[in-house]
Parts: structure tokens; C-alpha cells; sequence
């Protein structure tokens, strides 16, 4: 299944629920291919034997109501303190009607036992063998006589019956941010149809990969109980490991990153984060990492006081160049040493380590400032 993008992140686990479909009894089929037949993703196949492809398989469930050996089992997937937990779901079986029924008789008389008779819960069987009649109506489709025939002698053909497609997601348009990850995750394009509206009904199957992937939680199943979700860790940029790629700005759903004026250095602000992981996902380093959501801020705070005094530093610096002037040879080398020397430290993103080890009193002053400040007012 597609659905192992981000249930690496523990906040996100808490509101996700997820279905699988497994091939629980293969040994019971009977090889009709009707699975194969009404997935509409082509994740089976049926030679020898059922085989289900579970990259290709998006848990419609049409496989489990088609099937009349119940050789496929439908499970509902929920997190709990971040261990995964399986229940099985009860899938309404659908409808089927017989289409043929056939039995060579050269290859019949070899069993003596005849044990498709004693299988057979109407009796169509026994009629068959021994009437030579034949009752399509009072056929069930179970496929028992297939399944025990020690010849091959019994030939049954099933109609494709009417399946029942599971309830659409729902939208919320005020949380959708348009990144299109519902697109390129729903298997029949249903999805097209936002953020302008729902998921297409004629073409959505039910699979939810939309529902999962979404990172801003737009879409929600039908059936969304809210559960309380994990709001203790953030996800934080690490100024040591960052190299200023700016790719997690680039991959952000909501705009939660923001570039500081000076440094030019990515920081996430907790307040908007919807910790979506994406950003750690996508980052090249690894410099992405969960931490308590009080740290996060006094962090990010940090850096702010930090980008406002290396903005005062700078301003002088330039403002220090200028007043040298360009009327002499030494005065212009001035200039041009300082200028250079700014353009380089800010080229080789150098500028967070200066603050931290040169001016870092100073910092840790207007830091207690701040916080005394607002621990002051109060919340």
C-alpha cells in the first residue's frame, strides 16, 4: 500500500487511520478471478495461486466483497502510543449470481467418493451427477465442488456482481494549502477535484490515501472521530547542521518556515508548524529534529534576538565603510576589505557561530529581558 510516507511522526499517528487488505487463506481459493477482476488498480493476479501486490493495492475492499472463499481479510489500522493496532473490519459480501455451472462426466466417473456432493450446501451438485439437471438459482456460488474436485471435473462461472464503494473524505477548504499531494497519491484521480470541492464520487474508491498523505489535515474520512493530538515536540532546525539549502522552505505546506533577514538561515516557527514532517523528510542533512515544543521557542527566539543584533553590527559596519570615503588609495582598500569581508562570512552562512561565540553575553542578557518580560504578563 501507499501509505508509508510519514508514520514516522508521532503527532501525526495519533489522528491517522489506516486499512490493509491482506491474502489471510490463499490455500482456500477456488481460482475464479473475480478479485482479479474488480480491482481496479490490477494489484492481483490468480494462476496457481492468489497473489496480491501490495505496492498496487490502495484496501478498496472490492476484492473481500467479491470474494466467495473469504480468502481476503479487511483490517483497520490505528495508532496507540505510537504502536500500530490491527482490527479486523467486517465487510459486507456481495451479491453473486452464478453464471454456469459445468462437470465432465468422462473425468466424473473416475471418483467414487464424490465428495463435491457431500460439499454442496443446496444439493445443486447431487442433482447434476445424478439427475443430470441442473438449477442455476439454487447455486450460492460458494465454489465448494471446485475447491474439493480431485479432477478438475467441475466448472463454475461466477457474474462480476455489484460492489459497494465506501464514503467520500471531506473536505475542509479552509485547511487546504493546494500543495496537491492528495493528487499524486489517489490512484483514479478523484482527488482532481480539489480544494474546489470533495473528492470525485463516481471515481473516489474509498482508499483514504488521500486522507493519510494530507499534511495540513484538510481531508478527513467520514467516519474521523477527533482524538487528542501530540502538541509536546516541534520540529526544529539545527543552526550547527544546516547548511542553508532552504529546501524545507521550499517543501512547506504552510509557510511554518520563515528566512531570517540576515543570516538567511531557515527557522521554524512553532506557532505554525502543523507538523507535517515533510521538512525533515526532505532535508539533506538530517538537520530536521523533534524537539519539546518550549525549547523550539526559546530557540527561535534566540535566533531572532540574534538576527536583529548581527542587523545592528552590520548596519555599522557599512555605515563605518562609508564614512571612510574613496579619497585615497588606502581609504578605498578599507572599504573593499570590509565589504569583502561581510560578503564572505554571510556567503559561508558563518554568521550564527560568530554571534554565538563572540557576542553571546550579550545575547543571553536580552534573552533574560524577554522571557522575565513576558513571564511578567502572564499568559
Amino acid at each position: 500500500m501507499v501509505v508509508d510516507l510519514h508514520f514516522s511522526f508521532e503527532d501525526r499517528l495519533r489522528n491517522v487511520t489506516i486499512n490493509i487488505v491482506e491474502v489471510e487463506r490463499p490455500d482456500e481459493c477456488a481460482g475464479c478471478g473475480l478479485c482479479a477482476e474488480v480491482c481496479p488498480t490490477g494489484a492481483i493476479e490468480v494462476d496457481e495461486r492468489v497473489r496480491l501486490d501490495e505496492d498496487r493495492c490502495v484496501a478498496c475492499s472490492f476484492c473481500v466483497q467479491a470474494c466467495p472463499r473469504d480468502v481476503f481479510r479487511f483490517y483497520e489500522v490505528s495508532f496507540t502510543e505510537l504502536k500500530p493496532k490491527r482490527r479486523p473490519v467486517r465487510v459486507p459480501k456481495a451479491d453473486i449470481e452464478v453464471r454456469f455451472i459445468g462437470v465432465d462426466l468422462r473425468t466424473c466417473d473416475r471418483c467414487e467418493n464424490r465428495p463435491c456432493i457431500e460439499v454442496c450446501p443446496t444439493g445443486v451438485m447431487r442433482e447434476i451427477i445424478e439427475e443430470h439437471r441442473i438449477d442455476l438459482d439454487a447455486c450460492h456460488g460458494c465454489l465448494e465442488c471446485v475447491k474439493v474436485c480431485p479432477y478438475g471435473s467441475v466448472t463454475v462461472e461466477l457474474e462480476v456482481p455489484q460492489l459497494k464503494r465506501r464514503s467520500n473524505p471531506r473536505l475542509n477548504r479552509e485547511l487546504c494549502v493546494e500543495c496537491n499531494r492528495c493528487h499524486e497519491v489517489c490512484p483514479t484521480g478523484a482527488a482532481d477535484n480539489v480544494p474546489d470541492g470533495d473528492p470525485d464520487p463516481e471515481r473516489c474508491l474509498g482508499c483514504y490515501n488521500c486522507v493519510a498523505y494530507c499534511p495540513t489535515e484538510a481531508l478527513k474520512r467520514p467516519d474521523h472521530r477527533p482524538r487528542p493530538k501530540c502538541t509536546d515536540e516541534v520540529f526544529y532546525i539545527q543552526p550547527d547542521m544546516c547548511i542553508g539549502c532552504r529546501i524545507c522552505y521550499d517543501v512547506c505546506p504552510v509557510d511554518a518556515i520563515r528566512i531570517e533577514e540576515i543570516t538567511r538561515m531557515p527557522v521554524i516557527m512553532p506557532d505554525l508548524c502543523v507538523r507535517c514532517g515533510l521538512c525533515a523528510d526532505a532535508c539533506p542533512t538530517s538537520a530536521v529534529d523533534r524537539v519539546p515544543t518550549e525549547e523550539a521557542e526559546r530557540e527561535v527566539l534566540r535566533s531572532r534576538i540574534s538576527d536583529a543584533f548581527l542587523g545592528i553590527l552590520t548596519r555599522e559596519m557599512l555605515e563605518a565603510a562609508e564614512e571612510f570615503g574613496s579619497t585615497t588609495r588606502t581609504e578605498r582598500d578599507v572599504e573593499e576589505k570590509l565589504s569583502e569581508l561581510l560578503e564572505r562570512k554571510m556567503s559561508e552562512e558563518m554568521i550564527r557561530r560568530v554571534i554565538e561565540f563572540e557576542v553571546k553575553n550579550v545575547i543571553e542578557e536580552l534573552m533574560a529581558e524577554v522571557v522575565s518580560g513576558r513571564d511578567s504578563r502572564g499568559p
